[in-house]
């Protein structure tokens, strides 16, 4: 299937994250084409303010919102996009949501908001490296359904100053929810690839 079966939600919307576009193009083995990695690329779109930073990372998705819901809090699904990593939550609000990657814990987030399968919201804390020492941030998903397609915007804020967890983020989400997108419509995530944090 490809990638660029949904033209008319293009959006010339500039990237402020090469990541998406750059691990797009080593597919070399003729399952992406490259009308898909253009079309692809203008689906996301990433924002930071100087007085307030956030990501925010919006595409649209060739599956209905409860496919992608699923995607999103289901660990044996989450677990094939998102590096062995395992979403380990009740989903009810005030509960832990922990990461999991490989049987460690790398992350301890907590359950903010959820409405299946239209958003969720959750606390972001890394608990490894030069992530432990951060504040919690914020993470919302909208995911709005029309006609077979499902419209996913991720935001991402309440970062601390001068935040490495944001400067990873900025290339992290959008590989991440691209690597969603390519195992919903095609079948098979992006292999592990590895760029570095935008200053």
């Amino acid at each position: 299937m490809d990638l660029w079966l949904y033209p008319p939600f293009r959006t010339r919307t500039s990237v402020g994250l090469v990541g998406t576009c750059v691990a797009l193009g080593a597919l070399h083995d003729g399952s992406i084409r490259p009308r898909a990695v253009r079309y692809f690329v203008d689906f996301c779109r990433f924002e930071d303010t100087v007085d307030e930073p956030s990501c925010t990372v919006v595409l649209y998705i060739g599956a209905p919102a409860e496919v992608v819901w699923d995607a999103l809090t289901d660990p044996d699904i989450t677990m094939r996009y998102w590096h062995n990593t395992r979403l380990e939550s009740t989903w009810l609000v005030g509960d832990p949501l922990l990461f999991v990657r490989n049987g460690d814990v790398t992350d301890r987030n907590t359950i903010l908001e959820v409405v299946k399968p239209q958003r969720l919201r959750y606390t972001f804390k890394p608990v490894f490296g030069d992530f432990a020492s951060e504040a919690p941030s914020h993470v919302s998903m909208i995911l709005d359904h029309d006609n077979g397609v499902t419209r996913l915007t991720l935001h991402h804020d309440q970062f601390a100053p001068d935040s490495a967890v944001l400067r990873a983020c900025r290339i992290g989400w959008p590989m991440l929810l691209s690597s969603l997108k390519s195992l919903l419509e095609c079948g098979t995530p992006l292999p592990h690839a590895t760029f570095p944090a935008e200053a």
